[in-house]
């Protein structure tokens, strides 16, 4: 599987085919939203979408910015891994 960054969103790439997709845009200066994850049918439970995660994780902690994830996926993805919580946007 291959991740694959355009301008608000990663990819996640087998075999030249698009097997999952993340979407996020930041919002302020401070934040990063992300608002859709999917993952095909066919690769779901095999960690792609948490793979994804993980790279706007690592996009927002390089840019010293938090996350607010309004995807219902995301957001449980970031609260059950510690490595993840710490870029959670608390209110």
């Amino acid at each position: 599987m291959e991740i694959k960054h355009y301008d608000n969103r990663f990819t996640a790439e087998q075999d030249g085919k698009v097997i999952g997709d993340i979407s996020f845009f930041e919002e302020g200066e401070q934040s990063i939203v992300i608002d859709s994850t999917k993952v095909i049918e066919e690769e779901q439970g095999n960690g792609v979408g948490e793979e994804l995660v993980r790279n706007v994780v690592e996009k927002a902690k390089g840019e010293n910015k938090t996350i607010v994830p309004r995807c219902p996926y995301a957001e449980e993805k970031i609260k059950e891994n510690d490595d993840f919580k710490q870029v959670l946007e608390t209110q």
